[in-house]
């Protein structure tokens, strides 16, 4: 009796226009070598749900790939860590080709009428007093995040979106949780594998800006948590062998794991951003945007807010503990052979499954060395000079100059060498740099033609 007066309350607050919480919960990436980002994205969907999130207001984007994939050992299951449960849910709003940045914007706007007929056609439909959390785990790069098609999301287009739903009173405050290299101002340099030829960095006085710096005022009522400073990778974690894949990313499943077993009345974002920054060791966990949101708990954006009966304790299911296997840490940019060497061991020798695997490793390496090549001559043709010689600054990539050009830049790249692969997607912040130092797109795409003929 006392469960049904509760919801009966709570449906009656509901019809009175309660502040309600929204999310959107994006994996921006496809391919099994990518497992994790699924994992993260899907254990997102599961903790809200077990928090008593109203489906109806959670929207997922997944390629939805991984589940039933060939590689998979145990169709219809993904988990995000060791020994964790199957986080998979069929339950997709926007899956294959209809998970690309336009549509992502036209959700989170909530252009209704723009979706109409695309996947579930939901989208965020939040007011002036309601929250919205958007999770998204994927590859990223200064300026840019990944979609599996479509085009990359643009910083200004983000940002521009979000302005709009200001001034629409479209939302009370926002959250985003940010799972992605380059993400977020220190320099750092990553800790590549070995290749056959030396990585090409910048120089490490350079310091680069993320999607949100300096561009979040507190007036926006944002906060945003990214994986990583604009000059280093995020790093994947939790190798698992029988699934031969990474499971998770390291920032990502710290929120996650540390969200499943929160009291979520008392815990605030600024507990969990702190928790999540001290287990993220490799990367470094910035911040931008409205700090005041820290102090705020994490039901005010992760539980449900029409009835605060969370699915966990009504299913009288226990929180899962934080699990303390072994992070077992990657470099995002080095998942393909990092997946390749783990592998290799379990090939027959002398059989041809172990030399179709030798073969892939050394196509990696050659992609690799081929990749840093190129945008070694690249800068060479543009500038006269070498990578270590440009000059230091401080590239934003919100700042006209470079805004305004880098989408152009790697339009033309890729349209001469080929789409950014998870390793290549790193010399994108060589393009933000020449575009801030004046080189045209036009340059670049003469330039890349050139050198991807060779």
């Amino acid at each position: 009796m006392k469960v049904l007066l509760l919801a009966f309350f709570a449906l009656f607050s509901f019809a009175l226009g309660t502040p309600q919480n929204w999310a959107l919960v994006v994996a921006g990436s496809n391919g099994y070598y990518n497992y994790r980002h699924q994992a993260d994205a899907m254990h997102a969907y599961k903790m809200l749900r077990e928090h008593g999130f109203d489906r109806n207001h959670l929207i997922t984007m997944v390629y939805d790939d991984i589940a039933n994939h060939p590689s998979n050992p145990i169709r219809g299951n993904i988990i995000n860590f060791p020994g964790g449960p199957n986080v998979y849910s069929n339950d997709i709003d926007y899956r294959g080709n209809t998970v690309t940045a336009e549509n992502f914007l036209k959700i989170l706007f909530g252009d209704k009428n723009a979706m109409h007929g695309v996947g579930s056609g939901r989208v965020i439909e939040s007011g002036p007093d309601d929250n919205i959390f958007v999770f998204f785990s994927d590859h990223g790069a200064p300026g840019i995040i990944s979609f599996p098609v479509g085009g990359y999301l643009h910083a200004a287009d983000l940002i521009n979106t979000i302005t709009k739903m200001h001034d629409a009173k479209k939302y009370h405050q926002m959250l985003l949780y940010i799972e992605a290299c380059e993400s977020g101002p220190q320099p750092c340099s990553p800790r590549p594998l070995h290749t056959r030829s030396p990585p090409i960095r910048l120089d490490r006085t350079r310091w680069f800006r993320s999607m949100f710096d300096g561009k979040l005022p507190a007036d926006l009522h944002v906060f945003a948590a990214t994986a990583a400073n604009p000059t280093e990778s995020s790093w994947a974690c939790y190798w698992d062998d029988d699934r031969n894949a990474y499971l998770g990313d390291t920032f990502a499943v710290t929120v996650l794991e540390d969200s499943d077993r929160a009291d979520m009345a008392s815990e605030t974002i600024g507990t969990q951003f702190a928790r999540a920054k001290s287990l993220t060791t490799e990367s470094h966990v910035m911040q931008y945007g409205d700090t005041a949101i820290l102090a705020l708990t994490l039901n005010n954006f992760l539980m449900g807010r029409s009835s605060y009966l969370p699915i966990k304790m009504i299913a009288n299911a226990a929180p899962q503990p934080l699990p303390r296997a072994s992070f077992d840490q990657v470099n995002s940019r080095d998942i393909v052979l990092a997946t390749l060497l783990r592998t290799l061991p379990k090939q027959a020798p002398g059989s041809p499954e172990q030399a179709a695997h030798m073969a892939a490793i050394d196509a990696e390496l050659a992609h690799r060395h081929t990749a840093d090549r190129r945008t070694r001559a690249l800068v060479h043709a543009v500038t006269g000079t070498g990578l270590h010689e440009l000059s230091p600054r401080r590239m934003n990539a919100l700042e006209p100059q470079v805004r305004d050009c880098l989408p152009h830049a790697i339009a033309a790249y890729e349209a001469a060498c080929g789409q950014f692969s998870d390793y290549s997607i790193d010399h994108v912040k060589t393009l933000a740099h020449l575009c801030e130092l004046g080189v045209a797109p036009a340059e670049v795409a003469k330039s890349a033609l050139k050198q991807c003929r060779l």
